[in-house]
């Protein structure tokens, strides 16, 4: 499904069929239209989006009815989850009212050439 590693948008009820359940690792980034602060991140990502190892996904959460906050605890958008096999391995979460920056991608690109036994095996960790 993932040929290339541009940013593809996917509906937030098939996240579960299209990213989260396929056994490659993929990076999500959760954001949502009405948030200044998900558009600035999304510009960055896209200037960066070809720097990332692995496919890039965009999830729209524009209503709070949506699961997905629950799912995956996500209090504050944009936040950006890597999953493996099915698993939230690595997380970076937004501060409320702060957003991230691109400090955030830098984080999530150090995480991605960490060769260590604990992350192949998918330790996660959480920074914000």
């Amino acid at each position: 499904m993932f040929e290339s590693r541009l940013v593809k948008t996917v509906d937030s009820s098939r996240l579960a069929e299209d990213v989260a359940k396929r056994g490659e690792t993929v990076a999500v980034l959760f954001d949502a239209t009405w948030c200044p602060f998900c558009r600035s991140f999304r510009s960055i990502i896209e200037r960066r989006e070809a720097d990332f190892p692995v496919p890039l996904v965009n999830v729209l959460l524009d209503g709070y009815e949506d699961p997905l906050w629950d799912r995956y605890a996500i209090e504050v958008v944009p936040a950006l989850l890597v999953f493996r096999g099915g698993e939230v391995v690595f997380r970076i979460d937004a501060g409320l009212g702060i957003g991230l920056s691109e400090d955030a991608v830098d984080t999530l690109l150090e995480y991605f050439a960490d060769d260590s036994p604990q992350r192949k095996r998918g330790g996660a960790r959480t920074s914000r």
